[in-house]
């Protein structure tokens, strides 16, 4: 037999077989179920080494070749170089000189809230108590009886009215008397629906 203008040597049929035998019985595959492949974690010095790498082999057709020995994908990449902007703008951005601002508390607003509220109010009750104070000075009170003839509160009063209008200062409508407080009694207090069978009656009495 002639193999490429040249003649091959016979073969004995006995030794290609043998030589066939010689590699032995095929290898039963494993039936083990291989586990689920683990996920690669990068570091930040290989991510930055890759892009490293990558950028300086753009334009010239290497970064395929790259990707393929590290085996990574470019949306991989793409990733990265987000991450590494970020990571640059935070690193560039001018630090605030002075201590850190102290993280906001949810509840502070509705807390400053209450406190405005509670200073309104104590000024309010500052104002009511400096007119009751007022009103029941003695002097202030007898001044107010001259005018309005009024069963007067105060103590001291009186004396202070006699300086204005003994006569006034004598009444016992407007000073009454203890023989008049004894004989006082005290209305009670009504219910809504005594109140407003009342209020029926005096309406039909003056005809409205």
């Amino acid at each position: 037999m002639y193999e490429g203008g040249k003649e091959r040597s016979h073969v004995n049929v006995v030794e290609y077989y043998e030589s066939f035998q010689s590699y032995g019985p095929a290898e039963t595959p494993d039936p083990e179920v291989v586990g689920h492949a683990v996920r690669r974690r990068f570091t930040a010095e290989y991510k930055r080494r890759i892009l490293a790498e990558v950028d300086a082999a753009a334009g010239s057709g290497a970064v395929g070749r790259i990707i393929r020995r590290e085996g990574l994908y470019s949306s991989q990449l793409t990733t990265w170089r987000k991450a590494r902007r970020n990571s640059e703008r935070v690193a560039l951005e001018p630090k605030k000189r002075g201590p850190k601002p102290t993280p906001e508390n949810p509840l502070q607003a509705e807390n400053t809230k209450l406190k405005r509220e509670n200073v309104q109010l104590h000024k309010k009750l500052r104002t009511a108590e400096l007119m009751i104070d007022f009103v029941y000075d003695p002097v202030i009170a007898a001044q107010v009886e001259a005018w309005v003839n009024y069963i007067c509160p105060v103590k001291g009063a009186q004396a202070e009215l006699a300086k204005i209008d003994e006569e006034l200062a004598a009444n016992p409508l407007i000073f009454p008397t203890p023989e008049i407080l004894a004989k006082v009694k005290r209305f009670k207090s009504l219910t809504e629906a005594e109140e407003r069978e009342f209020d029926d009656k005096f309406s039909e009495l003056i005809g409205v």
